[in-house]
């Protein structure tokens, strides 16, 4: 109408200070959140490659977290580097900020920058994952003092919009759908994630990806090589690519249709997982890139639960865990071997792959 003017679109921060693959599954949060307004996002420096294919590069701040790097960094030096941070999250004049975690560190610094909306998930047993565990349930009882020790330091409410994840076993997209209907925004999973994926080759692809950040999520190199010696030997009518990284194991090929692809960065997995057809990985950040993409993919999961995260929110993108009394440990293993992978067989992956392969 005329003499109105047009009301300007919300900024959001969106803090994402979690792992590469937590990452790749706050991409259709970002993408939703575009759609309304200007999106901004705080990651770590490792993640930023992930986030620059949907965002300009003034639109990511990196930070590395003190706790990162040292999980006993003294209470001076973490509140200094945390209240730094806040001030320049004040300096962006954002509407909103968001964390899809229970993290009253975070919750914290939100707070302190006081931007007037603050939506995220409170410490507490319904958010923090994994509380079977009593090493988690401590750091949960720990998470609740910071809160209540922010709320004082700040004088104010650490979330203006706290949630609770509607159950025990919702996924980690379905928590970030929550924040987007908080702030009206068209959150949908639907892939790709990305604006553009690589150009597949004229052959059928799978992609083996062995590695994983931490040895609970890494299945047995010797499973994949048996893999490799069955029914993959005789499939000649498929691309093998085993993917071969800087300090990650890779098995050897057994036929002329499987070879090595060396991959030396983020950015080349995430093209090389975009050109292939089908990925098998470990419960790691090459699952979450193929769901990405919208490629098939099978997971195998050990010390994580794949009802939070099998990659794109499909249980049928996951295998695994083997079963165990500990389970989810979130990778510190209470038993004498990860019986939770080790215990997932050759002939179960090579069963469900080849119906993946075939579907």
């Amino acid at each position: 109408m005329a003499g109105q003017t047009e009301k300007p679109a919300m900024k959001l921060l969106v803090v994402e200070l979690h792992h590469l693959g937590d990452a790749v599954m706050a991409l259709p949060f970002v993408r939703a959140v575009e759609a309304i307004g200007e999106v901004h996002v705080c990651c770590r420096p490792g993640s930023v490659p992930i986030f620059q294919r949907l965002l300009a590069q003034d639109r990511i701040h990196p930070w590395s977290p003190p706790w990162h790097e040292d999980s006993r960094v003294g209470l001076l030096r973490a509140w200094s580097e945390m209240r730094e941070e806040s001030r320049r999250w004040a300096a962006g004049a954002f509407d909103a900020v968001s964390c899809v975690w229970a993290d009253s560190r975070v919750h914290t610094m939100m707070a302190l920058s006081d931007i007037p909306v603050r939506v995220g998930f409170p410490m507490n047993a319904m958010n923090y994952y994994a509380i079977n565990a009593a090493w988690r349930r401590a750091q949960l009882r720990r998470g609740q003092v910071l809160a209540m020790v922010g709320a004082l330091a700040t004088r104010r409410r650490l979330l203006t919009h706290p949630l609770d994840r509607r159950s025990m076993t919702q996924h980690h997209l379905d928590s970030h759908a929550q924040i987007a209907s908080v702030l009206n925004a068209p959150y949908h999973t639907q892939a790709p994630w990305f604006p553009q994926s690589p150009q597949v080759p004229s052959r059928r692809t799978l992609l083996i990806h062995t590695g994983g950040r931490l040895p609970t999520k890494r299945w047995p190199l010797a499973y994949f090589q048996q893999l490799l010696a069955g029914a993959l030997a005789r499939s000649t009518e498929l691309d093998i690519w085993l993917v071969s990284g800087p300090n990650e194991p890779c098995p050897e090929p057994v036929a002329s249709h499987q070879r090595r692809v060396n991959c030396a960065t983020l950015e080349e997995l995430i093209d090389l997982t975009g050109r292939a057809d089908i990925v098998l990985c470990n419960d790691s950040l090459a699952g979450h890139l193929a769901a990405a993409h919208g490629k098939k993919v099978l997971a195998i999961f050990g010390s994580g639960n794949p009802d939070w995260f099998s990659p794109g929110g499909r249980a049928e993108n996951s295998i695994g865990p083997a079963p165990c009394r500990f389970h989810p440990c979130v990778d510190v293993c209470l038993q004498p071997r990860i019986l939770c992978l080790q215990d997932v067989s050759p002939d179960s992956v090579e069963k469900k792959l080849l119906q993946l392969l075939n579907a």
